[in-house]
């Protein structure tokens, strides 16, 4: 399979800071998207540990760590040490503060940056997390091959993303598109070629749609109370917002049913 390969400038990287700010900032989405911000939030994330083999002795990389939920999550029940790596510094405050709600403050760290150019030293990891990150990157194949880099030899890699099978309609391209990790997202065919291009061995691929259902119908409900909320003061988004959030929610509903959306899941690992 031939790499897609997209140049990475400043105006993708805005892009990304962008989707960042908008995804831990506006209120509609945070409410919406709650804090784990991808499909199957923790019940998916534990199933990919478990299928990667992550345990107590693991050092794992939470590559777009976001709000620090999957870190803190992992790290309080299995045991590891995470380092999360986030774009924006908002994500480390919140990721700061639940890991000391939790008790966990010990055993994870947050690096803020470009996961393609943070210094992190001379440290390699025994597992990598990427979930519904790949999709918003420009440069997809340079970050896998950083991640790549930053494995030991015979480490693991769990990729959770958005996948697209066909066209999608202009209203799914846009910034808020991007935000729902739609925008760039490549097919499940496409995601193992990549992780193969540079030089991973994929071990399991998954299709995962039926927590897209799971996680649209969640959206509906939240959007409908909002609404109500919003009508009565008790909830800070205005009409426009919720408005716009509907638009996007029935377009991305219509995908689904046309099969041109779903999820995916996909372990790959570095040579020995």
């Amino acid at each position: 399979m031939q790499k897609k390969t997209i140049e990475r400038g400043t105006s993708a990287l805005a892009e990304l800071s962008a989707c960042c700010r908008v995804s831990y900032g506006h209120p509609l989405a945070r409410w919406v998207l709650g804090d784990s911000l991808h499909p199957g939030g923790l019940a998916l994330t534990t199933r990919l540990a478990g299928q990667m083999g992550i345990r107590a002795s693991s050092r794992v990389l939470d590559a777009g760590s976001g709000l620090g939920a999957t870190a803190v999550h992992l790290s309080r029940t299995v045991g590891c040490r995470v380092t999360g790596v986030t774009l924006e510094e908002e994500g480390m405050a919140v990721g700061n503060e639940l890991a000391r709600r939790e008790g966990v403050e010990d055993r994870v760290t947050w690096v803020c940056g470009d996961i393609q150019e943070i210094d992190l030293g001379a440290r390699k990891f025994d597992f990598v997390l990427v979930e519904c990150v790949l999709s918003i990157l420009a440069d997809k194949a340079g970050a896998l091959q950083r991640l790549h880099g930053l494995l030991k030899a015979g480490g693991g890699l769990g990729l959770t993303d958005v996948t697209v099978s066909g066209t999608l309609p202009p209203r799914l391209q846009g910034l808020l598109a991007t935000v729902g990790c739609v925008g760039g997202a490549l097919s499940l065919a496409e995601y193992r070629g990549l992780l193969e291009g540079e030089g991973f061995v994929v071990e399991r691929s998954e299709d995962c749609g039926a927590v897209v259902a799971s996680f649209l119908q969640g959206i509906r409900g939240k959007l409908l109370v909002g609404e109500v909320a919003s009508k009565l003061g008790k909830l800070p988004i205005g009409e426009g917002a919720l408005a716009e959030g509907q638009q996007l929610l029935e377009s991305v509903e219509e995908q689904v049913e046309r099969g041109v959306l779903g999820y995916g899941l996909v372990v790959a690992r570095k040579p020995a």
